[in-house]
């Protein structure tokens, strides 16, 4: 007898699953401990629930029992709570000195009512005043199992117009614009506008009437616009009357100046001028002519205003002396009152034919008199002068101009192709003035008339150019194949120009008839001649015949070791079946193991029937070979030495491969100077199928010495001991040898000569470095003399001594002080002072040398002497 246990679905529980979660197992929510591979209701598959697809209430898991063992089942109640509703996101803009708003109507979709907010807000109501723009979260608290649900609106506040405030002003009726905006209360934003016709805020009082103008600034929504008025009023400015002008003969009768004003000038103003305030009288004998000004003083918001009176006093004119003017036409204007000595300026001319401007255009206004009036100013008479202008005819020659003849034309008399040109010239050159083309060389020629003084001759050139008579070959017929190359048409017809013009069947492009895009039949060549030859035409007769097509040409890259290939299948377009193939191919196919690395041409040919050519095309087999990088290497090389080519290291390696290393590698060089040692790798890649090749070239510099950079310095004989190598320029290495016997780099000037010296320091390396040397050049300057010192007596009334000779064998150029300024060496008793008279002449510190100087005495009396001392300086 046998007990076969019971099966066992667990224990019925309940659960509730939010309507919007994720799906669940109920089989992990049974009580107990059910056994697992039962089966559940409801057409749960595997016991998951998925909220998404099904439906809440009861589902069944079943356990099937061994009999006489009934099944098992226990029941899962499942329930489906509602998820809370927050809306969806959302974003607002409130202006910033707007009113407060509820952001729960700003939420998309249909939130629940009753959530809470983030960021302090009270009931959803953001106020700009008291809040801050940025996100505000509203949330929705769920029902467990249901997470919270949120939604955001993201609030920006705009800010809002400034218009400013309201203000007023008073402007002068006659004063000058106003800029409105600068007269606004507050900090108004600039590019608002206004009302009443104000143009950029400017109220003109010539053009505007008072009142107010409203100035708006537009607002950005959600704010309105801003607005702010000024209120204008006008003020009436006094009246200082019109500027006047008052012309006084420098003897005249006093005048008052208030009459003299125009408009109607208010009265009880103040005077002023050259001679200060006046009482309003100008006197020409006491008082100077200028400016006179009529002053009022400002009234309320018009300032004073103020007019003159300009008073001239006129001497007596003068037209200056009469003058004659002999001019040729074809000189330039001349202006005649220059002719004119002593004359003023501001006078008036008239001549033979009236008015006269005072400038004479030869050529253009007639000769003889022209008379210059300077008028006076009453009381003061006209004053006059005459220049007499006599006017000698020029000669004309033409225009320059330029003629086209044809090559083989007539002759021309050159004569007759000069515009405007005057007879009895001649040409220059010999020159006969009868061109003959083809015989006379075309170039410019010159024609000259002579002038009868003070006009000088006249010249024109005529430039004669030669035209070709254009020539458009001969008639002829060609045949062509209709598939064969172009054929160029104007070699057919012998001798054309190039250059012409073609017309037929089918448009010409360079000459060519192409058979593949053009028609047979009659193309006629045009050459257009230059005027005055004519133009050449020829005809080219076309006729097309049939031919084969061996397709276009093709190519392949195939590795040595690669499968047979089909070379008729490499051929473009659509090849005729039926042709042989160079070099051995037959039937087309290909062994790439019986060719060398390389390229390989294999014709396909096409026989062909006259008057059609064969055909052929070509397919270039390009064999690969396995690429070589050459066998690995190890180079030493100087870190200041010259560039070394890494490629001839490695062996036979192929060129053009591609450096890998340390650093950049340009035309497979390693430069010491600007390059890193190490491990450089070179890689030829191979043409597919064959893979790349490597080989590495590692790299070690050694040291190499340095001997600093070439030095020089200016040194004075008598100068003390130099060390040349704190000469040397950059950062020289010790422990070298110097040239010359320098022992230590130590020179002593005196033992050179004055001139340039050069010494050689120079430093040994190992190899594969090599030395180094660079020179100090060494110039030895001889020290300034100033010669000895001196006395000498003069007479006090005797002739000037030259001091420098009696100095001895003094330096030239030198400077003297002492009682007197001593100009050329020279002492002269007549002006200078005796004394002590020092002469310096300047050495040239920069190369050691001192300055040098010596001392002489003159005693001046009847007898004088003079004493010197040397001092060095």
């Amino acid at each position: 007898m046998t007990e076969p246990a019971p099966p066992n679905a667990g224990t019925d529980a309940s659960v509730a699953i939010c309507a919007n979660g994720a799906a669940v197992n109920l089989f992990g929510i049974l009580g107990g401990t059910p056994a697992a591979g039962g089966t559940w209701s409801g057409g749960l598959i595997g016991g998951m629930y998925d909220p998404a697809v099904n439906a809440p209430g009861s589902f069944v898991y079943t356990v099937n029992g061994t009999a006489p063992c009934a099944n098992a089942t226990a029941t899962i109640t499942v329930t489906e709570p509602a998820p809370p509703n927050a809306g969806t996101d959302a974003s607002v803009a409130i202006c910033a000195n707007g009113a407060a708003v509820n952001l729960f109507g700003i939420l998309g979709g249909t939130p629940t009512a009753g959530g809470t907010w983030s960021g302090g807000l009270i009931g959803g109501m953001y106020d700009p005043a008291v809040n801050a723009p940025g996100s505000f979260v509203y949330t929705v608290n769920g029902t467990a199992p249901c997470a919270n649900a949120t939604a955001t609106i993201t609030v920006t506040e705009p800010s809002p117009p400034n218009a400013g405030t309201d203000a007023s002003v008073a402007i002068c009726a006659n004063g000058a614009a106003v800029n409105l905006f600068g007269i606004l209360g507050g900090t108004p934003t600039a590019g608002g506008t206004w009302s009443g016709g104000i143009a950029g805020g400017m109220y003109d009082p010539a053009v505007n009437a008072p009142g107010s103008f409203v100035y708006t600034v537009n607002g950005t929504a959600p704010c309105a616009n801003a607005t702010a008025t000024i209120t204008v009023t006008e003020t009436t400015p006094p009246d200082a009357g019109i500027d006047g002008v008052l012309n006084t003969c420098a003897n005249g009768a006093p005048v008052a100046l208030f009459p003299v004003l125009g408009g109607s000038p208010d009265a009880g103003g103040t005077w002023s001028g050259p001679n200060g305030p006046i009482a309003g009288q100008y006197d020409p004998a006491t008082m100077d002519p200028g400016i006179y000004n009529y002053t009022i003083a400002a009234a309320g918001s018009c300032a004073a205003v103020q007019s003159n009176v300009t008073v001239n006093e006129s001497a007596a004119p003068n037209a200056g002396a009469d003058a004659l003017l002999s001019i040729c036409s074809a000189n330039s204007t001349t202006n005649l009152y220059f002719l004119l000595t002593g004359a003023e300026f501001g006078g008036s001319w008239t001549g033979p034919l009236g008015f006269f401007d005072g400038t004479y255009e030869p050529g253009t206004d007639p000769a003889g008199t022209y008379i210059y009036t300077v008028n006076g100013v009453a009381p003061c008479l006209n004053d006059q002068a005459t220049v007499v202008v006599t006017e000698t005819a020029a000669p004309v020659a033409g225009r320059d101009t330029t003629v086209t003849l044809c090559a083989n034309g007539a002759p021309e008399n050159l004569f007759g192709l000069m515009p405007n040109a005057q007879g009895g010239g001649s040409w220059f050159g010999g020159f006969s003035g009868t061109y003959t083309p083809g015989t006379t060389t075309p170039g410019t020629f010159t024609y000259s008339v002579p002038g009868t003084m003070p006009c000088l001759a006249d010249q024109a050139d005529i430039t004669i150019v030669e035209s070709a008579p254009p020539s458009a070959g001969t008639n002829a017929s060609i045949t062509v194949c209709d598939q064969g190359a172009a054929v160029n048409m104007l070699t057919a017809l012998g001798t054309a120009d190039p250059g012409g013009a073609w017309s037929g069947p089918s448009t010409v492009v360079g000459n060519m008839y192409d058979p593949a895009t053009m028609n047979g039949g009659a193309y006629v060549y045009t050459v257009t001649g230059t005027a005055p030859c004519a133009n050449a035409s020829a005809t080219v007769t076309v006729t097309e015949t049939g031919s084969p097509n061996a397709g276009t040409d093709g190519a392949i890259t195939l590795c040595s070791n690669g499968a047979f290939t089909d070379l008729f299948a490499q051929l473009g377009g659509s090849p005729d079946g039926g042709g042989s193939w160079s070099g051995g191919i037959v039937g087309g196919i290909l062994d790439p193991s019986t060719l060398t690395a390389g390229p390989h041409t294999f014709t396909y040919t096409l026989t062909a029937t006259a008057p059609c050519t064969g055909d052929n095309a070509d397919v270039v087999v390009n064999i690969a070979a396995p690429p070589v990088a050459g066998t690995d290497a190890s180079i030493t090389v100087c870190d200041q030495g010259a560039a070394v080519n890494m490629l001839t290291a490695l062996g036979t390696a192929d060129p053009g491969g591609a450096w890998s290393g340390p650093s950049s590698v340009v035309g497979n060089m390693y430069d010491p100077a600007t390059m890193n040692g190490g491990a450089y790798v070179y890689t030829v890649t191979g043409t597919a199928p064959c893979a790349n090749a490597s080989a590495t070239v590692t790299v070690t510099e050694t040291g190499s010495p340095n001997a600093g950079t070439d030095g020089a310095i200016t040194l004075c004989s008598s100068g003390a001991l130099t060390d040349l190598f704190a000469q040397l320029g950059g950062s020289p290495d010790g422990g070298g040898t110097w040239s010359g016997g320098i022992v230590g780099g130590i020179l002593d000037p005196s033992t050179l000569a004055a001139g340039p010296h050069t010494f050689t320091y120079t430093l040994t390396a190992t190899a594969p470095c090599t030395g180094d040397d660079a020179d100090v050049v060494v110039t030895i300057a001889a020290p300034p003399v100033a010669g000895t010192d001196a006395s000498i007596t003069v007479c006090d009334q005797g002739a000037a001594v030259n001091m420098l000779t009696a100095l001895g064998t003094a330096d030239p150029g030198g400077a003297w002080a002492g009682p007197s300024t001593v100009v050329g060496n020279m002492y002269d008793p007549a002006t200078m002072n005796g004394g002590v008279y020092v002469y310096t002449v300047t050495g040239r510190p920069q190369r050691g040398c001192p300055t040098v100087t010596e001392t002489g005495s003159r005693t001046r009396a009847p007898t004088a002497r003079l004493r010197s001392a040397a001092t060095a300086r």
